[in-house]
């Protein structure tokens, strides 16, 4: 006895799945998840719910009062018909995070509406009806019951209330009731839909469990492994959506690649060349604005997209600015490194129009650059610092 008790305590712990600590991100994703299970499974709910209030309609004639046997089967049936209706429209619907929980919200309420209008048909069924008929009373508020919580499971909140609404109150009658016929069908019923609660809700913790594992493996796939800035695929999917989202607007990408990195790592070793490597990471994350994004594309590449509209002076601004800052000397072992880097921009549409254009396009201004052809396209060594970076490579 005192294991079942302990089961039960674990079971009712177990049920508590607290999403709100969730990074936004993921938080959005498992809100968008749940809405799209919801809305395939929650037409096939309401056709459950029409066919047992059809069949609870017919099962208690002539047993029933007339208005518990024609009008609440009647209403439930209605109700069934234009909820299918209308979560067949959202089959196709696109929505955000937020708009997703707000339809889960309001799934939560419903269930609690429904699954209560339907516990107030049986339990009053069940009190006023012949004794002969009330276990068909239990049998049909169960069928109701788990069927809301099976296609609910995506949302354990909404399928264990109305395991808790619909069930409840019948329950407790048929347990006063004093009848041990009842009472082992109450207790057994009862059992069933613990059984199934805890089901559900061990269902959505994997489901949470490998949305995880997920976003874990796209950060790996997606993120430089030393820098933990984007990497080459990352840069690319930014960049093509940025590409499709400025259809009528300009921005513009910067290539770097470093010079006089090379002799570090003859001089101090390739550990010492990390330590250079992330710390230029790090410089470049905190020289960056709202909405641009950095990444390592190589072993001593880097690429930026800018977040906002820059051409002309503002563009050789701020690549003169990222050069002057990447030029700053760097601390190894006791030592005093300079790196420098050379930077070749590409503008969209102005240079190019898709992904591999705009890259091929600031790689050729980023070769100008190492050449020394082109002074416009942002030699970012200017200072006393990359002078000696020069000397130094």
């Amino acid at each position: 006895m005192r294991r079942v008790r302990e089961w039960l305590s674990r079971g009712w712990e177990d049920l508590i799945v607290d999403t709100s600590t969730m990074p936004g991100r993921l938080r959005d994703e498992l809100s968008i998840i749940q809405f799209d299970r919801l809305r395939q499974r929650i037409p096939i709910l309401y056709v459950v719910l029409a066919m047992i209030s059809v069949g609870a309609g017919l099962a208690s004639k002539g047993d029933f009062p007339i208005a518990l046997q024609i009008a609440m089967p009647a209403l439930m049936l209605v109700a069934s018909i234009w909820r299918y209706f209308a979560w067949i429209g959202r089959r196709k619907l696109v929505v955000s995070g937020e708009e997703a929980r707000r339809y889960l919200h309001r799934v939560n309420m419903l269930s609690i509406v429904l699954m209560g209008a339907s516990s107030i048909w049986a339990a009053s069924s069940f009190l006023i009806t012949a004794e002969a008929s009330r276990a068909l009373v239990i049998i049909f508020i169960f069928l109701a019951a788990s069927a809301c919580a099976s296609s609910l499971a995506s949302l354990p909140s909404a399928a264990i209330l109305s395991l808790i609404v619909g069930l409840a109150p019948t329950s407790l009658a048929m347990f006063i009731s004093g009848d041990v016929r009842l009472i082992a069908l109450a207790t057994n019923v009862i059992a069933v839909s613990i059984f199934q609660s805890r089901l559900i809700v061990g269902q959505f913790r994997e489901m949470v469990r490998n949305l995880e594992l997920q976003t874990d493996l796209e950060a790996l796939a997606n993120t430089d492994s030393l820098t933990g800035l984007h990497n080459r695929r990352s840069f690319s999917k930014l960049l093509e959506d940025r590409i499709a989202q400025c259809a009528s607007s300009e921005f513009a990408i910067a290539m770097l690649d470093l010079d006089g990195f090379k002799p570090v790592n003859d001089r101090f070793g390739h550990a010492a060349g990390d330590e250079v490597l992330v710390a230029l990471a790090n410089r470049l994350r905190g020289a960056r604005q709202p909405g641009d994004h950095v990444a390592r594309i190589g072993g001593d590449e880097f690429a930026i997209i800018f977040g906002h509209e820059r051409s002309g002076p503002a563009l050789e601004d701020g690549i003169a600015a990222i050069g002057n800052v990447l030029a700053e000397p760097y601390l190894i072992d006791g030592h005093h490194v300079f790196v420098s880097a050379s930077i070749g921009t590409a503008s969209f549409p102005a240079s190019a129009n898709t992904v591999n254009g705009l890259l091929n396009a600031a790689d050729s201004a980023l070769y100008t650059v190492k050449t020394g052809r082109n002074a416009v396209a942002a030699k970012a060594s200017s200072s006393p610092q990359g002078q000696s970076a020069r000397r130094a490579a």
